[in-house]
């Protein structure tokens, strides 16, 4: 411990001598540096179309509408190509049965005559109560009792229905009133059927390869859509992997003014992100400023202390030779002030030394080779004492 000059009655005061600042204690020494600040990995991005992301929700969802839009489509389609079908298979129906009975229908059997080509194939016609034939190729076939029963039980309508017939399938017939006889006209509705087919599987690929293009194109209008969004979210990226924690800090990133457009929504959250990083810059610069001013506040008291401080220490110690003649609350009054003056002095160049410590440079831990260390301890202790 220095002591201070002192100066009798009458003398010009002596500058005070600067104070050592007192080493760490031992178990302060031998404690372990504190853990460098941890900082949070970034997120990485997101693969598009993974799983949970945006883009994945919007692509299956417009490929989800268009696949809706282009079945209910087709299915309209197919419907009224059917009712077009039908109504053209009415339309000749209705005109086989008109010249069918002016062939003699009207004298109840069916009209002479062994078909030809003429004729319609698979025309069927029928008298309830004498028979009726179907056209084969050039030959008129006759019907059996299994086609006759569900063409008995019709009844004259001047509309054409459908009617199923065993070993004949599915027949457009129209059931006309005679005279006393009901006659029965109808043309195969295989035709159409088949051409019903043909459309529907014509429909299925068309929506099919309908559905890929749009699922396609989708992706592409989506992912364009959302780069702004992903530039915005590399930004955010950028800024948490810089270090906040203390000293100079300065966010240099920024959205770019192509990703700032206030006329679109990603724009205004790429305008309020920029509003957020001023406001942050701004707190942080506040932050050091603060800190700047405090630590120059602890440097200046710290070096205006110690003078006085050495002063209170010296003149303690110089009544030390006269407290034997003191009364004994004056000794030990000068007593505690010693103490109290040197634990002043302590906390005071412990202050300065933290202050130092904080303005300088950022302490790096790094790897200490102990073998050259050791060896240039031995050296030096060899060359102090030979022997």
């Amino acid at each position: 411990m220095s002591t201070p000059d002192f100066r009798p009655p009458g003398a010009e005061p002596a500058p005070a001598p600067a104070a050592t600042p007192q080493p760490p204690p031992a178990d302060a020494a031998a404690a372990p540096p504190p853990p460098p600040p941890t900082t949070t990995a970034p997120v990485p991005r997101p693969t598009p179309l993974a799983r949970g992301t945006m883009s994945r929700r919007l692509v299956l969802r417009m490929t989800a509408l268009v696949a809706l839009v282009a079945i209910f489509l087709s299915t309209l389609t197919a419907l009224a190509m059917r009712q077009i079908l039908v109504s053209q298979l009415d339309s000749q129906l209705q005109a086989t049965a008109a010249r069918l009975v002016g062939q003699g229908a009207a004298q109840g059997h069916p009209p002479a005559g062994g078909g030809g080509p003429g004729q319609a194939q698979g025309l069927l016609y029928y008298v309830q109560g004498s028979g009726g034939f179907v056209q084969v190729e050039d030959i008129r076939g006759t019907l059996g009792s299994e086609v006759s029963e569900p063409l008995e039980a019709l009844t004259a309508s001047p509309d054409p229905t459908d009617v199923y017939l065993p070993r004949l399938g599915e027949y457009r017939v129209l059931t006309t009133q005679v005279g006393s006889s009901v006659i029965v006209t109808g043309l195969p509705m295989a035709s159409i059927t088949a051409s019903m087919w043909a459309i529907i599987a014509a429909a299925a690929a068309l929506t099919l390869l309908g559905i890929l293009i749009a699922f396609v194109a989708s992706r592409s209008v989506v992912e364009r859509s959302l780069r702004p969004l992903a530039r915005l979210a590399t930004t955010a990226t950028q800024v948490s992997a810089l270090e906040l924690g203390s000293g100079e800090v300065a966010v240099p990133v920024r959205v770019p003014d192509a990703d700032a457009d206030p006329r679109s929504e990603v724009g205004q959250v790429g305008i309020a992100f920029n509003h957020m990083l001023d406001n942050v810059e701004g707190a942080l610069a506040a932050r050091q400023r603060s800190e700047t001013q405090v630590r120059q506040f602890v440097a200046d008291a710290s070096h205006e202390l110690r003078t006085p401080l050495a002063s209170i220490r010296g003149y303690a110690e110089l009544t030390r030779r006269e407290r034997g003649e003191a009364p004994p609350t004056t000794a030990h009054a000068l007593t505690r002030i010693e103490a109290e003056s040197e634990r002043m002095s302590k906390l005071v160049e412990d202050l300065l030394l933290l202050a130092r410590l904080d303005s300088g440079p950022a302490l790096a831990a790094a790897a200490t080779p102990l073998n050259q260390i050791v060896a240039d301890a031995v050296s030096d202790a060899r060359a102090a004492g030979p022997e």
